[in-house]
């Protein structure tokens, strides 16, 4: 996941400091819950385990409100929520 890692740093936001916050500005809304109100916390858990697994989290196209990839890095080991 190394390479991930360097080649997603192109889509990086910095307007947001936690995967909460990044999830919440970026996923599209209505993508994110679906008819499953579940969904959006499953996600935020997938996106949250993402960032201390690999070191980031990435959002594609398809699902970002900026119809564009987006990731996010956290400045810190204190990431989630």
């Amino acid at each position: 996941m190394a390479t991930e890692f360097v080649g997603f740093r192109q889509y990086q936001v910095t307007d947001v400091t936690t995967v909460a916050e990044f999830f919440d500005r970026y996923y599209k809304p209505d993508w994110a819950t679906d008819d499953d109100e579940d969904r959006a916390t499953d996600l935020l858990r997938s996106y949250e385990q993402d960032v201390i697994e690999f070191g980031f989290c990435w959002i594609m196209h398809h699902n970002s409100v900026t119809g564009r990839d987006v990731s996010f890095y956290p400045a810190s080991d204190a990431t989630c929520s």
